[in-house]
């Protein structure tokens, strides 16, 4: 999958994401009483939510190659096009072609499959 094509899925997840967290927190803030629960939910998912605002130019830019797999990797628990991104996201991002591409320098060593220090 291209870079492009993810880093609009990433901008979909995060806004569709965003819409649900923000309608939690209203609830929490005006609902029938003050919920707590609701309130951190729908911070936490706003910010989770601009993470992924950030992934999504990060790939357009192909900058921050660790901080998109970290994050990558947290959508997973956003079921089930979160999986589904995430499992194509990481599979993009692990190709060398796409690591050099976001200036990610791959030592001989790992990617032959040998560990780094080691002498065959």
């Amino acid at each position: 999958m291209s870079l492009k094509a993810l880093a609009f899925f990433q901008f979909l997840l995060a806004s569709f994401f965003g819409l649900a967290t923000t309608s939690a927190l209203i609830m929490g803030i005006v609902g029938t009483g003050f919920s707590l629960a609701l309130v951190l939910f729908g911070v936490a998912g706003i910010a989770c939510a601009m993470c992924m605002l950030v992934v999504s130019d990060s790939l357009q830019l192909r900058q921050n190659h660790s901080f998109c797999i970290a994050i990558a990797a947290c959508e997973c628990f956003i079921f089930p096009m979160g999986t589904v991104l995430v499992l194509f996201t990481i599979q993009t991002l692990r190709d060398p072609k796409i690591k050099r591409q976001f200036g990610t320098t791959i030592s001989a060593a790992n990617h032959d499959g040998g560990s780094p220090g080691t002498t065959p």
